[in-house]
């Protein structure tokens, strides 16, 4: 059963009360009542929702078509949502736009980062959630769009292949968090709204501070504007506690990092990548690799590391040169071997 389903006797409860002690109350002041003199927590929403489908209150007639909003998750941290919002949130800084990358608990509606950045790149949507699985844990659930970035559709528009990942999509996956892709505005309606919400704050009050660049406005947004957002609307989640859990022993340093697998060693004992020539030295593991098939690693902080039968052999700076040579199996080499 779903850990989301109210349990039958409370449903009971509800109805009762209204049907013997609240029957002419509006929903709201019913609402209220139920916390106020009965203890019973749940959403506006859903108790509406209950009394019209019992028929003891009728439905409103809507503007245009009617979308019944999604109850938020429960837990906190059972599901985040990763969006990004192109916009000219700049305004100092003419006609160029930026991309506002939030990830936000659903359970809570709170900010739990927010950068802004160049583009919705794979390498910038990596760094964030780092930040966020570093910070508090492994989420349940991530909520996104279906860009590029996190999904591979066959057509435009379409539905997504769920067995072709991502490069950020294969991190979440070795992290255990369940992707959910989302179909339509209206489908992520709560990360559209906190999207417009940002807008009509963020953008005035850079302005207002002067901030005409990304790295300022990123120091303002997670010093000043991200906790004053919290304050204002984070709400106190369903359930204690926390759906959080911790990645313990996981190298995040390399889960997330964008992978290029299968590369040649050439007989020299040299492998290439984005126009680099990375050497591979002396390793106990193997006289020499011509003619292997090494996987390079590449790191959100600009190195690489060639990975051979999940062995990192070695890590390189952004320049190609050796920064780490894995000697063999020692208590410090441990590292060095992938799961």
């Amino acid at each position: 059963p779903s850990r989301r389903r109210i349990p039958y006797v409370i449903v009971e409860q509800v109805l009762k009360l209204y049907r013997e002690e609240y029957f002419d109350f509006n929903v709201k002041h019913f609402h209220e009542k139920l916390e106020q003199e009965h203890g019973i927590v749940h959403s506006y929403t859903w108790v509406k929702d209950l009394l019209q489908r019992a028929g003891y209150v009728k439905r409103g007639k809507g503007r245009g078509g009617h979308r019944k909003r999604r109850e938020r998750r429960p837990l906190f941290g059972q599901m985040l949502h990763l969006d990004g919002s192109d916009h000219q949130w700049l305004c100092l800084c003419s006609g160029e736009r930026q991309v506002l990358l939030l990830v936000i608990d659903d359970a809570m509606g709170k900010n739990l980062a927010g950068r802004l950045v160049e583009a919705e790149t794979t390498k910038n949507c990596m760094l964030i959630m780092k930040e966020v699985v570093e910070k508090y844990g492994i989420p349940a659930q991530l909520y996104t769009d279906r860009d590029s970035v996190y999904w591979y559709t066959e057509k435009a528009g379409g539905k997504v292949d769920r067995k072709h990942l991502t490069q950020f999509g294969r991190a979440m996956d070795k992290l255990g968090v369940e992707m959910i892709p989302g179909y339509s505005p209206q489908a992520r309606g709560r990360s559209e709204r906190w999207n417009g919400t940002w807008q009509g704050r963020l953008v005035a009050e850079l302005r207002k501070e002067g901030i005409d660049n990304i790295k300022d406005a990123n120091r303002y947004i997670n010093d000043v504007f991200l906790p004053d957002m919290n304050r204002r609307f984070s709400v106190e989640p369903a359930e204690r506690g926390s759906a959080f859990v911790s990645f313990g022993d996981a190298d995040l340093d390399l889960i997330f990092s964008m992978i290029h697998k299968d590369r040649t060693v050439y007989a020299d004992n040299t492998v290439r990548v984005n126009g680099l020539v990375l050497q591979i030295e002396k390793s106990p593991y193997r006289i020499c690799f011509a003619r292997c098939k090494v996987d390079i690693y590449e790191h959100l902080d600009g190195t690489y590391s060639v990975v051979w039968k999940k062995r990192v052999l070695g890590r390189y700076n952004a320049e190609g040169k050796l920064i780490y040579q894995n000697k063999g199996p020692t208590p410090q080499a441990s590292r060095g071997v992938l799961s």
